[in-house]
């Protein structure tokens, strides 16, 4: 966060604002090359993703692994895609017609690599913070193709797709094919779990982002070491697992932290290492007193930009609502992963708002 008043130090003029936003753009395209490469080209991956993954070792993806580029996992990756998508949209409207181009491209490639990473929270804030941004600058109608883009995408077989049909049948219906063990099954998972076999999977290379396994009598992909009760099919798995370790265990300790201390909390980081949901973390973790004192910093931030809005040239007005929208759509990821503590992507997120507040200076140039 204290590359906010960096930022808003550092950016003196419309030059410098412009400056930034081309170098986010470049950024923006190695990102998604490497992206492609990791999921076309077989790329190396480094992933923290889980504590075996952080210790450092070059990954590779198997079918049905999801892209992490440059980032330490892919639901980093998401957020990412989306606050610049977001950003996007206003910006095409005020820039020439060489820029449009470039900007239609950038944004078509950024929203196929957040596809691939199947991030379906970040895929809803994307398409909400878009219309956000389209709303405030009376392209209302343009929503209607937004709209229609979204449901095209989800039409399309995909494993964002599939995660989002998923979400229903397994998390709301509770559907879906369960494993049942029989009562003479001999195989145990190492916490005496009788678990589903299946076929050992073949590593590619040196190691592999195992994330599906498959069987050696079917063609579809299934995941190794279910427990009872637990959905057979990779995706339903997925998705089960990601709602059941939030309801069940990391939502459930950031209530009981905020019960303990409700004013202060109990202190940064006492919740581990992800709660999956930045309001329940804040209020586990700096209580009502801290959470409080942040949701009126993000207003005040708001509110800021929005001032004289309407008496600044079209880049910066355009600019600063693609800011607004940004950060509410980051607010809408942050309901379901830890966007706030990502360090990648909150150092970025707070370096354009940074750049968006620089705008506020009375000597700066709002002519263009």
């Amino acid at each position: 966060m204290i590359l906010l008043p960096i930022a808003v130090t550092a950016i003196k003029n419309l030059h410098q604002v412009k400056i930034s936003l081309i170098t986010l753009a470049v950024v923006v395209f190695l990102v998604n090359i490497y992206a492609l490469g990791q999921q076309y080209l077989g790329w190396p991956v480094i992933s923290t993703g889980n504590s075996e993954f952080s210790k450092g070792l070059i990954l590779y993806l198997t079918p049905g692994a999801r892209v992490n580029s440059t980032f330490a996992g892919h639901y980093d990756l998401a957020i990412f895609l989306s606050l610049v998508l977001v950003a996007a949209v206003p910006l095409f409207f005020v820039v020439n017609k060489y820029w449009k181009v470039l900007l239609v491209f950038l944004s078509i490639l950024s929203f196929y690599i957040l596809v691939l990473t199947a991030a379906r929270q970040a895929f809803v804030a994307t398409l909400m913070g878009a219309i956000v941004g389209l709303w405030l600058i009376k392209k209302r109608i343009i929503i209607l193709l937004m709209l229609i883009i979204a449901s095209l995408t989800l039409i399309y077989p995909s494993q964002l797709r599939d995660r989002f049909i998923s979400t229903i049948t397994i998390n709301i219906q509770k559907g879906g094919d369960r494993y049942v063990p029989e009562n003479n099954t001999k195989n145990n998972s190492q916490f005496n779990i009788p678990t589903l076999q299946l076929a050992t999977p073949v590593p590619t290379k040196n190691r592999v982002v195992q994330e599906a396994t498959k069987s050696a009598t079917q063609d579809e992909y299934i995941a190794s070491d279910i427990a009872p009760g637990e959905p057979t099919d990779t995706t339903q798995l997925g998705v089960y697992r990601s709602l059941g370790i939030r309801v069940n265990y990391e939502w459930p300790a950031a209530i009981r932290a905020f019960t303990k201390n409700p004013l202060i909390g109990t202190g940064y980081a006492s919740l581990g290492l992800a709660t999956d949901n930045d309001v329940l973390r804040s209020l586990g973790e700096v209580g009502l007193l801290g959470t409080v004192a942040f949701i009126l910093l993000l207003i005040e931030i708001i509110r800021t930009i929005r001032t004289n809005i309407n008496s600044v040239g079209r880049l910066i007005r355009f600019f600063k609502v693609g800011v607004i929208a940004m950060i509410l759509a980051f607010i809408l990821n942050a309901m379901f992963i830890d966007a706030f503590e990502a360090s990648k992507v909150a150092v970025l997120f707070w370096i354009i708002i940074g750049i968006a507040l620089a705008t506020q200076k009375k000597d700066f140039n709002h002519t263009a």
